[in-house]
């Protein structure tokens, strides 16, 4: 369903400042094509919205509001993305194209969900059903069913109605595994690779952070380089990719946190909101640390620990407010500047 023109035209008023604050990107991002190779110039910033994500596609206001296009002629469809999705509870949405919509969602964006499914089955959850496949020994093929972990020596098989073929299936794995000379296994699903799943946190937090710095962020160091990580295009220098799940006792509201590390390397906390809206869960806080535009501080952070628990943080953080909401287009990086280039 095309966005409408209202929702278009509030991403337009809302960023397009902070591209006119800019002043002068480099030509490399070739706005308006796929291949980069041909560059087209705006007149005026303030009708243009980039996707955030790719930096290359882009929606421009005519001069007459009627139709939103650039004055190339080059058209490209725009859609709203959750973050983190809608699975997982998101309910916040940007507008980015439908291009990056369609690759993220289909290459990492269901990871969350998947990711949290085997979380909660590491933990013992006996609320979840988890989707798994039942062979039997000596009987050709298997069958797709779902399971729901009663307890530590107890599984329940949840058969969908009226299929025979799982029925009789799953009748006969019972009744051979009374049998000393039968097994039946049951696999369940692979969870997703953790890189995966942290690609797709990141994105999330690129969001959060693109809504609260604008295009001061999209087109920093930090943000070019984590849209390249996100997009599978270079290596995190972190294994767990800065990802972390937080205390839910320390933690407890979304947002950007700001912290020192070793009173001189800034890094922003992006605390997300997660849960399972299928089930009634308790909703888990997942944290992306994002360095700031320094070089030092994007070394630094392959130094953090490798915490596959729950963590808290001990520095004190500081809540980062809206700098779009304040018309403050400069704060990404005049905020850095103050650690790193006073003397």
């Amino acid at each position: 369903m095309p966005l409408k023109k209202e929702y278009i035209e509030s991403h337009i008023q809302k960023y397009s400042p902070s591209l006119v604050s800019l002043g002068y990107l480099e030509p490399k991002y070739g706005w308006g094509t796929d291949d980069g190779k041909e560059i087209y110039r705006f007149k005026n910033f303030n009708k243009l919205y980039i996707c955030p994500l790719c930096a290359k596609r882009v929606v421009y206001r005519d001069e007459d509001f009627n139709s939103f296009t650039n004055e190339h002629g080059l058209i490209y469809e725009f859609t709203k993305d959750h973050y983190p999705p809608k699975s997982v509870g998101g309910s916040t949405t940007m507008m980015i194209c439908k291009q990056c919509n369609n690759d993220f969602g289909g290459s990492i964006d269901h990871s969350i969900e998947k990711y949290l499914y085997s979380k909660a089955l590491a933990n013992g959850s006996s609320i979840i059903e988890y989707p798994a496949t039942l062979t039997l020994e000596g009987l050709p093929g298997f069958v797709s069913i779902h399971t729901r972990l009663i307890s530590k020596n107890q599984i329940q098989f949840i058969v969908p109605k009226n299929n025979k073929r799982v029925i009789e299936f799953i009748a006969k794995a019972i009744e051979a595994n009374s049998s000393d000379n039968t097994t039946f296994t049951l696999r369940l699903k692979k969870p997703p690779e953790d890189a995966i799943f942290c690609r797709a946190i990141l994105k999330t937090a690129f969001m959060q952070c693109f809504s609260t710095w604008g295009y001061d962020f999209v087109f920093s160091p930090t943000g070019e380089r984590m849209r390249e990580i996100i997009a599978g295009q270079q290596n995190h220098p972190s294994k767990k990719y800065g990802i972390y799940f937080l205390d839910r006792n320390y933690i407890q509201d979304e947002g950007i946190y700001s912290f020192k590390v070793n009173k001189t390397v800034t890094f922003y906390l992006v605390v997300i909101k997660l849960k399972l809206i299928k089930y009634n869960i308790d909703h888990e806080f997942v944290g992306a640390i994002i360095p700031e535009n320094t070089e030092e501080a994007w070394r630094y952070i392959s130094k953090l620990p490798l915490i596959e628990q729950e963590v808290s943080i001990t520095t004190p953080l500081y809540k980062v407010p809206n700098y779009i909401d304040q018309m403050n287009y400069f704060a990404f990086k005049g905020e850095n500047r103050m650690y790193y280039h006073l003397d």
